[in-house]
């Protein structure tokens, strides 16, 4: 509270690294507090913080149980949708405006198309999910490759037309958008009991975001060194990496049943 009461007078006198630093030197002394409280907490109490287990996480019926490398996997294709989810639509205004030669309101408008494809593709997900009887691997699979198809789209079609452009860009973020709500929300209740569902969840929500941070200046690069036709062919790349991770996923989930 503090801190955002005073912001506008800090920047009006430095910069905005300024402000970044407070911040994160708060949360940083913040986190050493809590921890030391929560370790007060357990000593004096003997209550200590659940934890999800290392080596497996069970469902409730037992069924199911989802080992390091299927972890492993499932953490990979939340990492590369993260890439290709934030990534995109952080970069298409750009992306449009040098391409098309663009002004930059009317690239930005151009991506409105991007957050409402999005909104609507969180409700076909979920219909898609119960027609494919929840199979989580065997969803995510099939729209990393309508991803990897529309990125391909965009790799033969650079330039055509801009509204072939956002199309496709939507129809990218709009699979990952999916993606995302089957890995994060639905995948946890399969495969985590109800004490480590939300342990699970946030654990491989984490990896979304790891993904939005490298993709944030991933692309960048890859647009300065190799332009933006290098950039999409990366997205491509990404995409089918993603249906690889979750084939991969669906192959192991098979032998641990």
């Amino acid at each position: 509270i503090m801190i955002y009461l005073i912001s506008p007078a800090i920047i009006s006198v430095s910069s905005w690294h300024f402000v970044f630093y407070t911040v994160a030197s708060v949360a940083a002394i913040m986190s050493v507090i809590w921890f030391i409280k929560i370790t007060g907490i357990e000593k004096n109490t003997g209550i200590a913080l659940k934890t999800t287990p290392t080596k497996s996480v069970k469902s409730k019926s037992g069924s199911h149980s989802m080992g390091i490398l299927l972890l492993s996997l499932v953490m990979g294709a939340i990492f590369l949708q993260g890439c290709l989810r934030d990534g995109v639509t952080t970069w298409v205004p750009t992306y449009i405006s040098e391409v098309f030669s663009l002004g930059s309101e009317i690239s930005i408008l151009s991506g409105v198309a991007v957050p409402i494809f999005s909104l609507i593709s969180i409700q076909l997900t979920s219909i898609f999910f119960n027609k494919m009887n929840k199979d989580p691997f065997k969803c995510t699979v099939i729209l990393f490759l309508i991803s990897a198809f529309s990125t391909a789209m965009l790799t033969v079609l650079p330039d055509v037309s801009v509204i072939i452009t956002v199309f496709f860009s939507a129809l990218t973020v709009a699979c990952m958008h999916g993606i995302n709500l089957i890995l994060v929300c639905f995948l946890p209740a399969i495969y985590a009991d109800e004490e480590h569902v939300s342990s699970l969840s946030g654990t491989l929500n984490f990896m979304t975001y790891v993904g939005s941070a490298a993709s944030t200046y991933g692309f960048a690069l890859l647009s300065e060194s190799f332009g933006w036709g290098g950039t999409v062919i990366s997205w491509l790349i990404i995409s089918a990496l993603g249906a690889a991770a979750c084939f991969a996923s669906k192959l192991k989930s098979k032998k641990q049943s």
